[in-house]
């Protein structure tokens, strides 16, 4: 029941964009996911809708993902990004850095988010007029990088989210995830990224080398006779000629 060219021309970025998801959930299936697959889906939605986009480059973004990695980007970006076109927002700006654990933000917010994380300011934002905090900090569990999704849209009041909607599912569903909005800014930060743990050198055994078992000595045959069979009858001795004293020697 589209009526207008406006509403067919958004009609076929909403399909462009489920396409562009199915992409990625299949190319989930053949290979892990890189942050890269996350940023550039969520930052052409950015584009489509005729916004600013500040994010990483393709290469700063070459950073694999682990299931629950991704599962956990995938949600913050799908809650973020569409809140903040929705209230409005000019300017949407992803940013990464490296982390070892429980940091402060960066990002558009500016120093002031690392230290009220329940600060709140400006009108309404799209999940209505007001929406609560998340919990303090981003989580104790050690993180390689983080991730700061921010944008102008004006910010809200962060005390009273009202419950059921999609922030405030996402914050009650991973407690890691920190959420601040102050002086007209919104500023969503999540850990991300396992620390590898160091391996022990192991000290390489020498290899034992087999010992190859004696062979017996063979038993020697004790030396026979030459020209003589083992099973031939001993010489006997030639019979001594006698004279017969009756015959005469011939001459």
């Amino acid at each position: 029941n589209l009526t207008g060219p406006e509403e067919i021309l958004d009609r076929l970025d909403a399909v462009d964009f489920e396409l562009r998801e199915l992409q990625v959930a299949h190319t989930a299936t053949h290979r892990t996911l890189q942050l890269a697959d996350l940023l550039q889906l969520w930052g052409r939605r950015v584009q489509g809708a005729g916004r600013l986009l500040e994010a990483p480059t393709w290469e700063q973004c070459q950073i694999p993902l682990g299931r629950a990695d991704a599962d956990r980007l995938g949600r913050v970006l799908g809650v973020a990004v569409p809140n903040a076109l929705a209230a409005g927002a000019t300017r949407v700006r992803i940013t990464v850095d490296e982390g070892t654990g429980p940091t402060g933000p960066s990002g558009l917010n500016g120093p002031a988010d690392r230290t009220s994380p329940a600060a709140s300011a400006g009108p309404a934002g799209s999940n209505g007029p007001a929406r609560q905090a998340g919990p303090a900090g981003i989580g104790e569990a050690p993180a390689t990088h983080l991730l700061h999704v921010s944008d102008d849209a004006g910010g809200f009041d962060a005390a009273a989210l009202p419950p059921g909607r999609g922030l405030d599912r996402l914050l009650r569903d991973h407690p890691e995830v920190r959420l601040t909005s102050t002086n007209g800014r919104t500023l969503l930060t999540v850990p991300f990224g396992t620390p590898t743990a160091p391996t022990t050198p192991t000290t390489p055994t020498t290899p034992t080398t087999a010992t190859t078992p004696s062979t017996p000595p063979t038993p020697t045959t004790p030396h026979e006779p030459t020209g003589q069979h083992p099973s031939a009858a001993p010489p006997q001795p030639a019979p001594s000629a006698t004279l017969d004293p009756t015959t005469r020697p011939t001459r």
